[in-house]
Parts: structure tokens; C-alpha cells; sequence
């Protein structure tokens, strides 16, 4: 009398660390669980066997299925363009990044149809970050995904899931269960301490270049603290769209964050009147003078003359900055310019005001200033500049008493 087989069999993976199973009905398969725990697999295995064996013969895997998933010309992208709802490249690209960087590495060999909301949500709970420095070191790669990543990686797989019930591969989508994370940042950005202010913007222009490196890394800077706006926004503008004469600096567009020179509306998709001091009017009148490309077609922050500045490239100019004056930035970078011009803004303008010049949405500052001429706009904003005067000069008598 032969040996009774075995209802279920197992094998840990080496890679992943996990237990597959197989069953006595078709021991040649093994199905990957969720468990690093030998008992827990195998109890798995006991409590999904009908499911599994129920299922068609050939897996369903990420690692097959993921690939290319958000691509550009891919089908998902094409039927939202076809809907009229396309995405950005900079979102595209983080989507394609969830892709080869979590979802392939932690969900590779699971089947679509076999895992579980828990198992999702317990496998990007442990996940670690992503790192792509060479030679990056043990601790540095076994950092737990920040709260921010882990929300939008689930929002990732969710997309994905939606698709592929709209296929019929699937029936539900396991992430619909998962309580969401919280997109609070562990390290939320604040406004630069005024120390740290008085030393990245010094009174003359010759320190000034001496800590930025050059007139245009110089007035760029000076241009993000005395606006507030986001960097893709100060890449935008041409030497045509600046007035001079008042300080003023209208925002219609920002950059596309991930292209050379794709142009699109400011984030909120409000015109920004955006007023310079006149030591920033002064940088800028220099490093016009001293620009190859000074014409009113011209972008007024570029190197080359053929697209502005990258967003890298403001990130480097200011990193090396910080680096210049030996800070321990605590992880700053240009985007702290804008909270910093918010923080010290409210000193003197109220909220409804700060508001207009950030281009934060408000549906009454929305009616009012949705497609105004530039003319009409410097009418209707004027009084802020001489506002920001006001507070520019008592901050410049405390520095220098200071």
C-alpha cells in the first residue's frame, strides 16, 4: 500500500524569504503565500486551497502583469486621454517608479486574484525605501517608506486593481479595504530661521554670488524668497514678461516638473502677481547684463538659451549653497523658500492677500482674477507691493541692527 500524499506541500523561497505551497490535486504548483512563518503558510494554504485550485490553470503574477502598466502609450494612459483625464509626465513618472522600484520587488510573485487586502497592507507597512545611490549603505536602504510614499503607492495599486476588473481579470480590489495612511510628512517643511536667511542672502552682490556661485543662481533664489513661488514657476517666465520699472513679475505658467520646457497653468491655475524687492530687481538687472540671452524671448533663468533651468538644477545650486556656508540643512531645499515667504508675509498682510500672491485657490480671488490683463492685474495689486516694501525695509533695519 502506497504512501497517502500529502495535502499540502511546501517550499520556502530564498529570495523573498516566504513559503509556497502546492496541493495533493496539482502538486506540481506551488502558489506563493503571503507568511515568512511555516504554520502560518501552511494555514493559509488550508484557508485559500478551494479559492486557488478554483482558479484558471496559469498565474496571474505582478512581476508579468505590472511592467509597463503606466506607460505613456500603454492602454490604461490611452483610454484617460481618450476621457479627457491625462496625467502629467512628472505623475506618470512616479506611477512607472512604484512600479520597478515597490511593486514588482515586494508583489512580484503573488497572484492578482490570490492576496489579500492584509497582505498588501502588511507588505508596504514593512516595505523599506527605495534607494538608487550606489554603494548606499545597510541603514540607509532599511529606512521604512515614508507615510507620504506608502499613500500613494497604495493609490498606485488601487489604479491598477480598477483596471483590471474593468478587464475582467479580477473581481474585487483588495485595496478598497485598506485603511488609508496618513500623507502627514514625519518632517513637515517650515520657514527658514532669519539667521540662516541673513546668510544666504547677504547685503552685497559680491557675498551673494559668493554663496550662490553666480548672478543667476543668485537672483533666482532671491526671486523664490521674495514671491513665494514654487520652482517650476520662476523656470517659466521670459525676459518680455517682466516690468521692470515696477518690480513686477506675473506668473501664468510653471514648468512641467520631469520636462526641459513644457509649459502648463500655475498649480492652482491662478495668475500670480508676484512683486520684487528692489535688491532682487538689482540682481536681476545684472544678471541680464550679464546674460548671452537677454532678449524678451529669452527665458529669464537658463543657461543655454534652448529651456530654462531644471528643477535638479535649483535643487544642486541651493544644496551647494548649504554647503558653502557648512549648514546641516536638516533636509531644506528651494521649496523652504515658500513657506518662508508665507511665514513672514503674514506679518504684514492678511490671509486673503498671502493667498493671492502663493496662488492658493480661493473661489472668490478665483472670479476676480481669473484671465485679467497684465495692466488690470498691476491696477488691482499694486498696494500689495508697497506692502512687502514696508515689510522688506523694517526687516533689512532689524538685520542690519542685528
Amino acid at each position: 500500500m502506497g504512501r497517502p500524499r500529502k495535502e499540502i506541500k511546501y517550499k520556502l523561497d530564498q529570495a523573498s524569504g516566504r513559503y509556497m505551497v502546492s496541493f495533493a490535486e496539482s502538486p506540481e504548483t506551488f502558489h506563493m503565500t503571503p507568511e515568512t512563518d511555516l504554520e502560518k503558510a501552511l494555514a493559509w494554504g488550508r484557508r485559500n486551497k478551494n479559492r486557488i485550485l478554483a482558479a484558471p490553470e496559469k498565474p496571474l503574477l505582478f512581476k508579468d502583469l505590472a511592467p509597463g502598466f503606466f506607460d505613456e502609450d500603454g492602454a490604461w494612459y490611452q483610454d484617460r486621454v481618450k476621457k479627457g483625464q491625462p496625467m502629467t509626465a512628472a505623475s506618470l513618472g512616479i506611477r512607472q517608479s512604484h512600479i520597478v522600484n515597490y511593486i514588482v520587488p515586494l508583489f512580484g510573485d503573488y497572484d492578482i486574484r490570490e492576496i489579500l487586502g492584509a497582505d498588501i497592507d502588511r507588505i508596504i507597512l514593512d516595505a523599506e525605501r527605495f534607494t538608487a545611490r550606489e554603494g548606499a549603505t545597510t541603514a540607509a536602504a532599511k529606512k521604512p517608506l515614508a507615510r507620504g510614499t506608502r499613500s500613494k503607492l497604495l493609490y498606485s495599486l488601487k489604479l491598477m486593481y480598477d483596471r483590471w476588473i474593468y478587464l475582467g481579470l479580477v473581481k474585487h480590489n483588495p485595496t478598497a479595504i485598506i485603511q488609508k495612511y496618513s500623507k502627514d510628512p514625519e518632517r513637515p517643511r517650515s520657514a527658514l530661521p532669519e539667521e540662516a536667511l541673513d546668510r544666504l542672502f547677504p547685503a552685497t552682490h559680491g557675498e551673494l554670488v559668493q554663496v550662490w556661485g553666480s548672478s543667476m543662481w543668485a537672483s533666482l533664489m532671491l526671486v523664490l524668497w521674495d514671491t513665494g513661488n514654487r520652482p517650476g514657476e520662476v523656470r517659466a517666465p521670459l525676459w518680455g514678461e517682466y516690468y521692470p520699472e515696477e518690480r513686477y513679475l506675473p506668473v501664468r505658467k510653471a514648468i512641467e516638473g520631469g520636462t526641459k520646457d513644457k509649459k502648463k497653468g500655475t498649480k492652482g491655475g491662478t495668475i500670480k502677481p508676484s512683486y520684487l524687492s528692489e535688491r532682487t530687481a538689482q540682481e536681476l538687472a545684472i544678471w541680464r547684463a550679464e546674460s548671452r540671452f537677454h532678449q524678451d524671448t529669452d527665458y529669464i533663468f537658463t543657461v543655454t538659451g534652448k529651456a530654462p533651468v531644471t528643477d535638479a538644477a535649483i535643487g544642486d545650486a541651493f544644496a551647494r549653497a548649504l554647503a558653502r556656508l557648512r549648514y546641516d540643512s536638516n533636509g531644506w531645499t528651494p521649496y523652504y523658500l515658500r513657506h518662508t515667504f508665507v511665514t513672514y508675509a503674514l506679518r504684514s498682510l492678511d490671509d486673503l492677500e498671502v493667498q493671492m500672491l502663493t496662488g492658493h485657490t480661493n473661489l472668490a480671488t478665483n472670479k476676480l482674477y481669473r484671465h485679467p490683463t497684465d495692466e488690470i492685474m498691476l491696477e488691482r495689486t499694486k498696494h500689495l507691493r508697497n506692502k512687502l516694501d514696508q515689510r522688506r525695509t523694517s526687516t533689512s533695519k532689524k538685520r542690519d541692527a542685528r
